[in-house]
């Protein structure tokens, strides 16, 4: 209706509404040339080496050790996304009948494709939505790899605008998404928005209280008042 155009990257529609360093990460013509440095070793790379390769051009100022905890993170994916599966399966809100039916899921902020993952092992087909096209074509790569020949999606968004309808997804995931994204009660909203009335939904986040903060492993960082937490990171 707005005649607005939105273009595709390597395969991938790009439905953002604002670029993804207004909440902190890449500008968008970083994103893209990374993006494409990435999508032309595709073909000829490992997963692994995807990851090493990205998590080199972004983090060039980490001393190797910081490196190298990022990289065995992220290469965990599989076990993750296996387990997650297990864990969403065993609760209460998942029913058996999701079996039987066309279910769709939904991972919000999917990243490499861990939780895209989960969902296609619980799930019909699933659909990944993040604000990076250089981390979509990482999960590209690892759903290739390791969920070839299964139903699935990727698209770049934001959490806050989806680019989608209105009650379609039986299940929805959001794993560490809501304190990154600019405005956390319009990401609910949509969350809700999309989802059927039975479906679930399922995120989770780290008190800011927490003694070791989860994103950058420092310690103590949360209790400091919020205009020191910036410098202090940034010193240690």
């Amino acid at each position: 209706a707005c005649k607005k155009r939105f273009p595709v990257h390597f395969g991938i529609s790009d439905f953002r509404l604002f670029p993804p360093n207004i909440v902190g990460y890449m500008n968008q013509e970083e994103d893209l040339r990374l993006a494409a440095e990435l999508f032309d070793l595709c073909e000829r790379l490992s997963f692994e080496e995807l990851v090493r390769i990205r998590t080199d051009r972004i983090s060039s100022g980490l001393n190797h050790a910081l490196q190298d905890l990022w990289v065995r993170f992220r290469l965990e994916s599989l076990v993750k996304a296996k387990n997650l599966a297990l864990w969403i399966q065993k609760q209460a809100f998942f029913s058996p009948n999701y079996e039987d039916k066309m279910s769709l899921g939904l991972d919000i902020g999917c990243g490499e494709g861990m939780g895209v993952g989960a969902l296609l092992e619980v799930a019909h087909a699933a659909m990944g939505i993040d604000v990076l096209i250089s981390e979509l074509v990482l999960a590209k790569k690892f759903l290739e790899t390791y969920y070839h020949g299964r139903s699935y999606l990727l698209v770049a968004g934001v959490a806050e605008h989806l680019p989608l309808s209105n009650d379609i997804f039986s299940m929805v995931t959001a794993r560490d998404v809501i304190e990154h994204v600019k405005n956390q009660e319009r990401f609910m909203r949509e969350t809700y928005r999309v989802m059927n009335r039975k479906g679930f939904f399922f995120t989770n986040t780290q008190s800011r209280f927490v003694w070791i903060e989860p994103h950058i492993l420092l310690p103590g960082i949360g209790y400091l008042p919020r205009f020191l937490q910036p410098p202090c990171v940034r010193l240690l």
